[in-house]
């Protein structure tokens, strides 16, 4: 049997390869620039519906699915999530392919902390003064890309509201975690499909006229966009929240090194500032759940020697 340090071990390791796995689909993405945003999109959208149901009948999940089917009220919150997806994935494909790399990884670094506010105001969860100041920090650095580029970041400002919006709808919604990954897609799998048959009898399918290495590479969209997904997912079982929520970072981390080192991308002053302001923000909203965390466990540990001497005593 796994020990418990060997368990927490596994997740970190699963929960790095998993956000590298994403940081690093620039270079996937990069490549097929050949291609347009669009075609990529639908090719995208329709292999990950494909390696989803693969998956699922893998990890023998099918029984859940059927049942998730008949829940009506987590269905239609699932399938709300299409737009948002088509938006988000649109948005990442077109940002990288066009020299978008650093905005996008901005949006992904203030995304969390939008969704831990959201948790306070949608959840009416507790919120702390360290989440409060987290998130005016995120709000600085959208402000002052609005103001320095005289206009809003739009790329960054996406990722972060559909992060938002797609983690509040999922924590609505309340299905298992896999096959709420097939079902949020539902909707825009007929209208890719349907969308890729057009393009392709009409002779316009940019796809189609590509090497037989980019066009491969180009149906691999659904394996290497699930797959990090699933790791994270067996990953989040693993470890706690905290460490979870902290080593997401290393995807838009990795985003940006790649943008700037690779791609040569332009670090302007504004960019800085950003990263750097939500980055501090990431520190002190992480020491807030360390110190809440803490204070829970010496609180538990607490009333459990109440109890013991409770006991002893009778």
């Amino acid at each position: 049997m796994e020990t418990e340090k060997q368990i927490k071990t596994g997740g970190v390791l699963l929960t790095v390869a998993g956000n590298l796995w994403f940081g690093l689909l620039t270079f996937y993405w990069k490549t097929l620039k050949s291609v347009s945003a669009v075609d990529m999109l639908a090719v995208r959208i329709a292999t990950s519906f494909i390696i989803n149901i693969i998956y699922l009948a893998a990890l023998k999940k099918m029984g859940i699915l059927r049942d998730q089917l008949k829940n009506k009220k987590s269905l239609v919150w699932l399938l709300a999530l299409g737009p948002l997806l088509f938006v988000s994935w649109y948005t990442t494909i077109w940002g990288t392919m066009n020299g978008y790399v650093i905005e996008l990884s901005i949006g992904m670094f203030v995304g969390p902390l939008f969704v831990s506010m959201a948790g306070a105001v949608i959840f009416k969860e507790k919120v702390d003064r360290y989440t409060i100041f987290a998130f005016a920090l995120a709000l600085f650095s959208i402000i002052y890309m609005t103001v320095s580029y005289g206009k809003p970041p739009v790329i960054s400002l996406i990722m972060a509201v559909c992060c938002l919006i797609y983690y509040s709808v999922k924590k609505k919604a309340n299905a298992d975690a896999y096959v709420g990954m097939l079902l949020e897609s539902v909707v825009d799998v007929p209208f890719a499909i349907a969308y890729l048959i057009y393009t392709f009898s009409a002779g316009t399918l940019t796809l189609s006229s590509q090497s037989g290495g980019i066009i491969t590479l180009a149906l691999l969209a659904g394996f290497f966009n699930v797959t990090p997904q699933l790791i994270l997912m067996i990953a989040q079982k693993k470890i706690s929240m905290i460490t979870l929520g902290l080593l997401t970072y290393i995807m838009p981390l990795t985003q940006t090194l790649i943008g700037v080192l690779v791609y040569k991308e332009e670090m302007t002053a504004t960019h800085a500032v950003a990263i750097i302001s939500v980055s501090i923000g990431i520190a002190i909203y992480t020491f807030g759940q360390k110190k809440r965390l803490s204070a829970s466990e010496k609180a538990g540990n607490a009333i459990s020697e109440e109890n013991r001497e409770s006991l002893a005593e009778r």
